[in-house]
């Protein structure tokens, strides 16, 4: 049995000598898809440019490690707020467009 997609053309098929119960299929598919693929946007940090250590040198000469807040509330938006910021330094996020993911279903 092969099961295609409908826009899915099978080009030829060859049917091995059945041996008890069991027959090998070797089959040829068109799988090239139209050129106007459907793109979509996906957003990452840039990790490889990472600089661990002038993250941890901003880090230590942050308000949130010099002055920290004595309430907890205030300590939870300074650590938000300041990790926050330096990631956004120096992991910046950038968006780039990829291909949309085509699924593939067998269904028996």
């Amino acid at each position: 049995m092969i099961i295609t997609r409908s826009e899915v053309t099978v080009g030829h098929v060859d049917v091995s000598i059945p041996w008890p119960d069991h027959s090998r299929i070797v089959a040829g598919l068109d799988l090239l898809f139209p050129q106007d693929h459907t793109t979509v946007p996906r957003t990452t940090r840039s990790w490889r440019t990472f600089n661990c250590d002038a993250f941890i040198r901003d880090l230590r000469e942050s308000s949130l490690l010099c002055q920290p807040p004595t309430h907890v509330d205030q300590l939870f938006d300074y650590y938000h707020q300041t990790l926050q910021t330096l990631v956004d330094v120096y992991a910046p996020l950038k968006t780039f467009r990829v291909r949309a993911s085509v699924i593939l279903v067998m269904t028996f």
